[in-house]
């Protein structure tokens, strides 16, 4: 085990220096000449240059290790891309700076040459290298989980999402009972055998339930004594905003103190939020207006309108007028009142979703408007407009308020979104109570990084044609 650990870290810290190394010679070959110069007016200078290039890369490298802990401890992707990226940009600063106040005269587009490589290369280093280390047959991990209640069930899906985490748990342990089930071959064993060959297993995570707090204890104690050092404890915290939680503890007392941020409560965050959505639906709306003249053109077709406009509940509970390109035929209130009066397993689809899966109003162009999800397009002039924000709750008719029950206070608190966290989780495809619940996710733990990251998925989700009806 000790050596499956030394191997993982030496070729993270490789894949690092690696990309580092191939950013610098390749910006060698593509920037000017006379920066690293060979010629013996100008070598002083290139050294000078090339050192100081050396030098960040090896504050890059030991923020990762010791910091971070990049290569010692295992974060979730999205955790670890967002490390990455603030650590290269605050070196790429300092690397600046030194260069700057060195007199070296480095151009700056070689500046940008090499960071720029590093900034793209670095994940794609970390991932080939995780799956060369899969290769090898050390990065994944056998785990033990300590609990078999909702709290495990929730944490086992959680680690089981994150494939870059390399935790399979292998035996699930109910804290109650005397024995444990190891696998069809081995079947059931007794508890104080299973704990002898505890050290078989790289991980054990312990996710007990509010109520079973002297649990949590015996069996951290167990653990302990058995010298058993790899132990990751996963609380029921649920419906509390961890994102950004700071842990600190109080000297000689059990108690640890959990700071929570309601970001979305600072006006800082709110002007961050609005401020990045005027800026790319702007860019979006530029860009795309090609698209929007076309498609008006091949819905007008029929002899209606291109778009049509609905009133839905925004901020505050304030409504606004939510704006999509048609799909349906222009009669399609009228088709919908009949179908829900003369089928009954129509209308509870309805009453349960407020979609159809196979909806027989729909157009064969807004068919393949919704498939892609270019009907929502027109949506960009609500977020110019501040009605509605690029990433946010789905945004909902009155009659659907009443589904968010305790819930509504986080809908109310931001505008609803363009797309949101349900929209690339599953869509269509998911339940309204999971559609509330990560709404309210969404809310309580906010940031323009998760924002980022929803953006990324849409677009995946958007070309894949998930979920969407």
């Amino acid at each position: 085990m000790i050596n499956n650990k030394i191997i993982t870290k030496f070729i993270l810290i490789f894949s690092d220096l690696f990309v580092f190394s191939f950013s610098i010679f390749f910006a060698y070959y593509i920037s000017t000449p006379d920066d690293f110069s060979l010629d013996i007016n100008e070598i002083t200078n290139s050294i000078i240059r090339l050192s100081l290039f050396l030098f960040c890369v090896g504050v890059a490298v030991l923020w990762f290790w010791t910091i971070k802990r990049h290569y010692t401890y295992r974060k979730p992707f999205w955790d670890e891309l967002y490390d990455i990226y603030t650590v290269l940009i605050k070196v790429a600063l300092l690397n600046l700076s030194l260069l700057v106040l060195t007199y070296s005269n480095l151009s700056v587009a070689t500046w940008y040459y090499v960071w720029g490589i590093v900034i793209f290369l670095s994940p794609l280093g970390r991932i080939f290298a995780k799956y060369f280390l899969n290769y090898l047959g050390v990065w994944e991990l056998d785990c033990v989980m300590i609990g078999k209640s909702d709290n495990a069930r929730s944490a086992f899906q959680a680690l089981a999402t994150d494939k870059s985490l390399g935790y399979k748990v292998k035996v699930f342990v109910d804290p109650r009972d005397d024995m444990v089930f190891i696998d069809p071959k081995q079947g059931y064993v007794p508890i104080d055998v299973f704990l002898e060959s505890i050290h078989c297993y790289q991980k054990v995570f312990i996710a007990l339930e509010k109520n079973q707090d002297d649990m949590l204890e015996e069996w951290v104690m167990k653990l302990n004594r058995l010298g058993y050092r790899d132990i990751s404890v996963i609380p029921s915290l649920g419906g509390v905003p961890l994102y950004g939680a700071e842990i600190s503890h109080i000297f000689s007392h059990e108690a640890i103190l959990l700071r929570l941020h309601n970001n979305l409560a600072k006006r800082s965050s709110r002007f961050v939020k609005r401020t990045f959505d005027i800026v790319v639906s702007g860019m979006l709306l530029v860009l795309f207006m090609p698209l929007f003249i076309y498609l008006s053109w091949k819905i007008r077709r029929d002899g209606g309108s291109a778009t049509y406009s609905q009133v839905r509940i925004g901020r505050n509970g304030k409504p606004f007028y939510c704006y999509k390109f048609r799909t349906m035929v222009m009669n399609s209130n009228e088709i919908l009142q009949k179908l829900l009066q003369s089928d009954v397993d129509i209308r509870y689809e309805w009453e349960r979703t407020y979609k159809l899966k196979n909806d027989p109003r729909v157009t064969p162009i807004g068919c393949f408007l919704r498939k892609t999800s270019l009907d929502e397009l027109p949506q960009l002039w609500n977020v110019l407009k501040g009605d509605m924000s690029l990433i946010g709750p789905r945004p909902v008719v009155r009659s659907e308020l009443r589904f968010y029950e305790e819930n509504i206070t986080y809908y109310y608190m931001v505008r609803p979104g363009l797309s949101g966290l349900w929209q690339v989780s599953g869509r269509s495809d998911t339940s309204y109570e999971k559609r509330v619940y990560l709404d309210a996710w969404y809310v309580k733990n906010w940031s323009l990084w998760n924002d980022i990251i929803i953006l990324y998925k849409t677009a995946k989700v958007v070309l894949m044609r998930k979920g969407a009806y």
